[in-house]
């Protein structure tokens, strides 16, 4: 048995007036693979993934849903495969 620990950060840039009213999210983080007692396994890292948006919620789901599509389409591969 493992256990898959999934740690987020997030950063939030506000507009300014040479960015106009967007406003920036960053997501980055890890995935932990712990076994049975506990102990690292192994440690995936999230790059740094952007989402743009007018308003600041949308933007950091944005950001999440780039993350989220990123560990699907790659991540997810190499997670199944240190899992076997």
């Amino acid at each position: 048995a493992f256990g898959v620990l999934f740690n987020l950060r997030s950063e939030l840039r506000t507009p300014t007036s040479n960015l106009g009213n967007f406003h920036t999210a960053y997501i980055e983080g890890s995935i932990t693979i712990r076994d049975a007692n506990g102990n690292r396994v192994d440690e995936i890292r999230l790059d740094r993934t952007k989402g743009v948006q007018l308003n600041s919620d949308a933007a950091i789901r944005l950001a999440l849903s780039n993350a989220a599509e990123t560990i699907e389409k790659s991540l997810g591969k190499t997670l199944a495969q240190r899992l076997r």
